[in-house]
């Protein structure tokens, strides 16, 4: 649709613009700023996350930009989930995982299951680094039937990739 399309672009503005113009975006497209804002965020922080860490360090800023102006329960998830992906490409895996877990307890409050399970995948990995084995092994197994039910097989493989990395 028109409005995820101006939502993904008006994303990748906020995410390469600096905090003064970042300001000025939201609130000239204050009615865009909302919790598919902060999803379209984070997509792009998840999208960058193996091929470009300065680009994920952006994400976490306009992702915090964005709850500025809407302290909604799912944008702040949001910018726990960019900001637990902005921790692990940081090493900060401990850090990673109180943002993780508290991103993937807020869409579950709300009855977004998918979105919970998903935040998992990026979970899974930071504890795995911590050594936190058993922990990232029931994560993994906790999301894969989610992700499967909701047909997210890439989510799904990823967990299962790493799954059998821990073992």
């Amino acid at each position: 649709s028109t409005e995820l399309m101006q939502r993904t672009e008006l994303a990748k503005k906020l995410i390469d613009a600096d905090a003064d113009v970042r300001s000025r975006l939201l609130a000239e497209n204050a009615k865009l700023a909302d919790m598919r804002l902060a999803a379209a965020i984070r997509d792009e922080c998840i999208a960058a996350w193996s091929s470009d860490p300065e680009r994920v360090k952006r994400c976490v800023a306009a992702a915090r930009s964005l709850v500025k102006v809407d302290g909604d329960a799912l944008v702040l998830a949001n910018a726990d989930w960019t900001g637990g992906i902005g921790e692990i490409v940081r090493g900060r895996f401990e850090s990673a995982v109180g943002r993780l877990e508290n991103a993937g307890r807020a869409f579950s409050d709300a009855g977004n299951e998918i979105d919970a399970a998903q935040t998992k995948v990026a979970t899974l990995l930071a504890l795995a680094m911590l050594g936190r084995y058993d922990d990232a092994i029931a994560t993994g197994l906790a999301a894969i039937p989610i992700l499967t039910k909701y047909g997210d097989e890439l989510a799904a493989g990823k967990i299962e990739m790493n799954l059998s990395n821990i073992v």
